[in-house]
């Protein structure tokens, strides 16, 4: 607070988030001037800097800046490398699922021909027997005497009619 009473003697001080009264404020000032009066301690003033330590101290913070920049674009250089690789292997993998993808479309597609193809030949060999079938029965029915006439057809009708069996 001190400091702030010679950097600023005319600046609003606050205690404990209070603003200091103008009295208070006075009463500060006039102890402050008062403990001045009373010490004798004189002021010390600092000797100026050697020049050659300013030149090391110089020297020091460029290689410690210059180390940071450098430090500073290396790691921007990691983190571009880190990303074109993350999207090299991202592009990678997308390109091996679309790959995959075709691949089970395709094979997807020739399982429904061969199904279809599997139908199909079902579906011959059952005509193919129902062909056999009706050939065999024409052969048999060939064999046996011949058929019933008009005559055999007007008198199963006149026996159904009348009730005869």
């Amino acid at each position: 607070m001190v400091t702030w009473l010679h950097l600023l003697p005319d600046a609003g001080i606050y205690i404990d988030g209070q603003l200091v009264t103008e009295e208070q404020h006075r009463l500060m000032k006039l102890a402050l001037a008062a403990a001045a009066a009373t010490s004798a301690v004189p002021e010390v003033q600092a000797a100026p800097p050697d020049p050659d330590k300013l030149k090391d101290y110089g020297a020091v913070l460029r290689q410690t800046f210059g180390d940071l920049h450098q430090g500073y674009v290396d790691l921007n250089r990691e983190m571009l490398n880190w990303t074109r690789q993350s999207g090299a292997v991202l592009i990678q993998r997308e390109r091996e699922l679309a790959d995959e993808a075709a691949r089970q479309r395709k094979l997807t597609s020739q399982s429904l021909a061969d199904i279809d193809l599997l139908g199909r030949s079902v579906k011959t060999v059952q005509l193919q027997e129902t062909f056999a079938m009706a050939g065999a029965n024409t052969a048999a029915r060939a064999r046996r005497e011949p058929s019933p006439g008009w005559a055999d057809f007007l008198g199963g009708l006149l026996r159904a009619v009348a009730g005869e069996k």
